[in-house]
């Protein structure tokens, strides 16, 4: 059994790179990418899904970015567990992140 999971960042290439390195991993399943808010929540409702790895700021999408989207995600996907991959270098934003999960 293979760990399904989504990639999403507004970079092509970050997202090729992440994604050719995980394909190396043979419990792991790519099954699709992701530029924006919107299109995550499109894959989420039409796919089973246990890992969405994703950006922290994706401008653009329907549902937002940051703390808004991660907030949303939790919401309407309680199971789903996220990781988070960003560079930004703040505390308070990763200790609430950690508390919404």
């Amino acid at each position: 059994m293979k760990i399904k999971l989504i990639l999403a960042d507004d970079h092509p290439a970050l997202i090729t790179g992440v994604k050719y390195e995980l394909s190396r991993v043979h419990t792991l399943s790519v099954l699709g990418t992701a530029q924006d808010s919107t299109e995550i929540v499109n894959f989420l409702s039409n796919v089973e899904c246990d890992i969405l790895i994703t950006d922290y700021s994706m401008p653009g999408g329907e549902y937002g970015d940051g703390m808004a989207m991660l907030s949303f995600l939790k919401r309407r996907y309680p199971d789903l567990k996220i990781i988070v991959f960003t560079t930004i270098d703040n505390f308070a934003i990763a200790s609430k992140m950690g508390k919404i999960g």
